[in-house]
């Protein structure tokens, strides 16, 4: 059996064009990998409830302790991106689970930054 792989050093008839060893060096030569398209991400908050509790409760507070709050599908929630104020939405129930609505996007233009 032949082997009929071109030499580096040879130059030869490749369809239509001349290449030389360094032309042929560089389309053999694999492509740098491509930056990630991927966008960075960003904190997301979704503020679901606020409450004034007294210090005396928050004091007696310990790992397991529960918060509660009256929240049901349909309430609105505050959903900031990187602490700003980006969008408004309402709990749903999805297959279970608690998620957010987007039913409001926010300009950042004109939310003022929370602090």
């Amino acid at each position: 059996m032949q082997d009929h792989a071109l030499p580096l050093d040879d130059t030869r008839l490749c369809g239509a064009a001349l290449l030389d060893a360094d032309e042929i060096e560089t389309l053999l030569t694999p492509a740098p990998p491509r930056p990630s398209k991927k966008a960075p991400s960003t904190r997301l908050r979704i503020e679901l409830a606020r409450a004034y509790v007294p210090s005396a409760t928050i004091a007696s507070w310990n790992a397991g302790s529960v918060v509660t709050w009256d929240a049901a599908p349909g309430d609105p929630v505050d959903v900031y991106l990187a602490d700003t104020l980006a969008a408004r939405g309402e709990l749903y129930v999805d297959r279970g689970s608690w998620s957010v609505r987007i039913v409001e996007l926010i300009s950042a233009a004109t939310t003022p930054r929370e602090s």
